[in-house]
C-alpha cells in the first residue's frame, strides 16, 4: 500500500460538511492509495451524548477511513494503525482536525464536550495531540480538564462558561 497525500500545504483544502440526528460531521479527503485506489478521509465529529439534562453535551472523535472502490472501509483511530502516514502527513492530518474542531465549535456551540482516547496507555506523544485539541476549546472559552485515567484511557471535559449558555442551555 502507497498512500499519496493530496493535500498541498500552498493551497486551500475543502471540507465536507455533513449535519443531521444532532451530529456534526466535518470530513476532508486527505490521500488515496496508488494500488487499490481507496481514497482516505479525516473525520471530525460531535455527537450527541446523554446525560447532560438541559445542557448540550457532546462527544469529540476523530479518525481516518479508508474507503476502497468497492464501498468496502477501514477506520484507523490509533496512530499505530495509521504508519503509512509520514511525519509531514501526520502533521498536515492533525491540523486538518484541529481546523474541523474549530468549525464544529463555532457552528454547534456544544455546552459540554468529551473527548476520550480510543485506545488504552497511549504514549506521551499521543497523549499531546489530544491536549492540543481541548487547547482548542480553551481559545474558545470553555474551561477544559483531563479526567483520571481509567483503564489505561484518557478523558477530556470542555464546558462552556455559566455566563455563555443561553436559557435553553446551549452556547452563544
Amino acid at each position: 500500500m502507497a498512500f499519496i497525500l493530496d493535500i498541498n500545504d500552498n493551497e486551500d483544502f475543502s471540507i465536507d460538511i455533513l449535519e443531521g440526528n444532532g451530529e456534526h460531521i466535518r470530513r476532508c479527503g486527505i490521500g488515496h492509495c496508488d494500488e487499490t485506489n481507496g481514497v482516505y478521509s479525516a473525520i471530525t465529529c460531535l455527537a450527541p451524548i446523554p446525560g447532560y439534562g438541559d445542557l448540550h453535551g457532546f462527544e469529540l472523535a476523530f479518525n481516518i477511513v479508508k474507503v476502497e472502490p468497492d464501498n468496502t472501509f477501514i477506520d484507523y483511530t490509533d496512530g499505530l494503525e495509521t504508519r503509512f502516514l509520514d511525519k509531514h502527513a501526520r502533521n498536515t492530518v492533525l491540523a486538518i482536525i484541529c481546523t474541523c474542531t474549530h468549525d464544529l465549535i463555532d457552528r454547534a456551540r456544544p455546552s459540554i464536550v468529551q473527548m476520550h482516547t480510543r485506545e488504552a496507555y497511549l504514549p506521551e506523544k499521543a497523549i499531546l495531540k489530544y491536549h492540543r485539541i481541548a487547547q482548542i476549546f480553551g481559545q474558545h472559552g470553555y474551561r477544559t480538564g483531563r479526567g483520571d485515567p481509567w483503564n489505561g484511557h484518557q478523558t477530556w471535559f470542555m464546558k462552556i462558561r455559566e455566563m455563555d449558555l443561553d436559557t435553553t442551555g446551549s452556547a452563544l
